[in-house]
């Protein structure tokens, strides 16, 4: 019998957004302080999590049209371009057998953040159909205002 995942919510006092995590992904070392890297325990899927401040133009890691073009081989699912008047965007893919799903949002004061799941195309049953994780991290993934 299928049991309804349990979460944990991290929140960023720098970068002002909260989202759930799975309880069965774990906190890997991160690169830099503002990034934020999870593992699944069968280490086939992950969360990445980047934040940033920016002056005036996005980093090019954050924009939609960079991220489309980075992976203009793979197959887009969905693509909501809402980052010129609700200040974010989504956006899922399907490459060489891997599934992607980032979500990306500009939060006051010039800073951006994105949270990336990545999945091979074996579990997306797991990922999308037995529990759509997909979804409640999509929508856990928000900003506030401290």
């Amino acid at each position: 019998m299928f049991e309804i995942p349990t979460f944990e919510t991290y929140t960023d006092e720098k970068f002002k957004y909260q989202i759930d995590i799975p309880s069965t992904f774990k906190s890997q070392p991160n690169t830099t302080k503002e990034d934020k890297q999870y593992v699944a325990l069968d280490k086939r899927a992950t969360i990445k999590i980047c934040a940033r401040y920016f002056d005036k133009d996005i980093p090019t890691e954050f924009s939609l049209k960079e991220y489309i073009k980075m992976y203009e081989n793979g197959t887009i699912f969905y693509k909501d371009d809402r980052m010129e008047k609700e200040h974010w965007y989504a956006i899922s893919m399907k490459i060489a057998n891997v599934y992607r799903y980032k979500k990306c949002i500009i939060t006051s004061e010039n800073t951006i953040v994105y949270v990336e799941l990545v999945f091979p195309e074996d579990q997306g049953e797991i990922y999308n159909n037995v529990y759509d994780y997909t979804t409640h991290i999509e929508k856990s993934f928000k900003t506030y205002r401290g």
